[in-house]
């Protein structure tokens, strides 16, 4: 789902602009439905920022220093006692890790316009601005980042004393290394209402990554202006800095990642299902849409429209995690759209069951596919604290379906026509979108080697 959703959360969180009066917020991220909310309290101190994020299950916290004027990050983990610091021409922590220095990119064209709602109401004491805020990522010739990225924002914003832009300049993305090494150069470009921005107390946020949406919420649930102790913005006394810092992100967190947090994330794909089945049974019925013929009266006397090529679809599924119904509707939806052809759903799973049904319904061709595996790979600890802190990462879990395709024809049944091993993988709260993904490219080989077979059959 969406690699470069991180430099679009990063975004977002740069627009919590510093200030220069001392400030503190507690601020919840909610990722997806179901998904356990992350929480990041920000202190800022003149020059000074500190975010301390935490995530359920993980049993520690991790905070991010920042010298505005410096540009150098400290990241802490104070329950080990450890630190390391990355300046602004040094390695970026993610590169400190291994990853070996940053390669240069190419450069990403940020386009940002800002629209005054008028709309006002009292948020946390006080009067918020309602703002929409569009934003487009256009990836140049030789940039880490492919594609293109879009961004809505429905956000609420209030005015915080003694704002300053030095630390973090509207639109700014982040400086640090993406994936791999690699740096991108950014173009920003502001147009609207930009001048009006503030501290977002309440937004909506939907990205769309080659296609893809995705959407989350952020919120920030206290606000205080009260004095902030300087030591704050310093790694605790004692404390050792570390070889990398990856060692200060996993330090004290391993066993986690096999107990509390995989069952959490567990408990919260969970809900996820829930709600995405409770949402299918509120939304009311659609009206069916007409095809060249009702596949009930498909039978022994019965045929498509003259000229369009019946494939058969034969669904089975070993991994028990991919309803085989479900598949095959969407497989034969899917056959549908291709001028020319139809599927039809066959029943029967016996050989000879299937060769009669099929015969029966006018089918030219037999259209097998076995799920084979379906897997949920839960988001390694790196990618958690990325995506959280803005650094990159998807807290989403990774969904892999494997199915065994194989097209035959009716007569001579079982003369195989083509024969695949087919595969869909991506990050998603549930597998049904990976699913219906798979089910497309099955339907498209499907229609595509029928094709192929007339035509050297003519």
């Amino acid at each position: 789902m969406i690699r470069h959703q991180a430099v679009v959360v990063a975004l977002v969180c740069l627009m919590c602009v510093a200030a220069a009066a001392d400030v503190k917020y507690t601020m919840e991220m909610q990722t997806g439905p179901g998904m356990p909310s992350l929480s990041t309290t920000v202190y800022v101190k003149g020059q000074l920022e500190r975010r301390d994020m935490t995530i359920p299950g993980m049993g520690t916290q991790i905070s991010t220093i920042t010298n505005c004027a410096t540009r150098q990050t400290t990241v802490v983990n104070a329950k080990c006692g450890v630190y390391s610091t990355a300046g602004p021409e040094g390695r970026a922590p993610e590169a400190a890790s291994g990853a070996g220095p940053a390669r240069k990119g190419g450069v990403v064209k940020v386009i940002n316009e800002v629209r005054d709602t008028g709309e006002r109401q009292t948020m946390l004491g006080q009067q918020a601005r309602h703002l929409l805020l569009k934003t487009r990522l256009e990836a140049g010739p030789g940039a880490c980042m492919s594609g293109q990225t879009e961004m809505d924002m429905d956000m609420w914003v209030i005015n915080v004393a003694g704002v300053s832009p030095d630390c973090h300049k509207f639109g700014e993305p982040p400086a640090s290394p993406q994936a791999g090494g690699c740096r991108d150069t950014y173009e920003v470009v502001n147009r609207g209402a930009t001048a009006a921005m503030g501290l977002p107390v309440k937004q909506t946020f939907t990205t769309t990554v080659n296609g893809q949406r995705h959407s989350m919420t952020m919120e920030v649930k206290e606000l205080s202006t009260q004095t902030l102790d300087a030591s704050l913005f310093a790694p605790p006394a004692g404390a050792k800095q570390a070889a990398s810092a990856q060692e200060v992100y996993t330090c004290g967190m391993g066993p986690m990642m096999a107990g509390g947090m995989q069952a959490q994330m567990a408990e919260a794909m969970k809900r996820a299902r829930e709600q995405q089945a409770r949402q299918q049974q509120e939304q009311p019925a659609q009206t069916p849409i007409p095809t060249p013929y009702a596949v009930g009266e498909v039978g022994s006397g019965g045929a498509g429209r003259r000229g369009v090529i019946l494939i058969g679809v034969v669904t089975t599924d070993k991994s028990g995690k991919a309803p085989p119904d479900r598949l095959t509707s969407q497989i034969i939806e899917q056959i549908g759209n291709a001028q020319g052809f139809q599927g039809v759903p066959i029943e029967a799973r016996d050989p000879a069951a299937i060769e009669k049904e099929a015969a029966d319904k006018k089918c030219q061709f037999l259209l097998y596919d076995d799920v084979a595996e379906a897997k949920t790979t839960m988001p390694k600890l790196g990618g958690l604290l990325g995506r959280a802190t803005g650094r990159g990462g998807s807290v989403e879990p990774t969904q892999s379906i494997r199915a065994e395709y194989r097209l035959t024809l009716v007569q001579p049944f079982d003369q195989q026509v083509a024969r695949d091993t087919l595969s869909q993988s991506e990050q998603a709260p549930s597998m049904d979108p990976v699913a219906g993904n798979l089910a497309t490219k099955i339907a498209e080989r499907a229609v595509s080697d029928a094709r192929r077979w007339k035509q050297q059959n003519k």
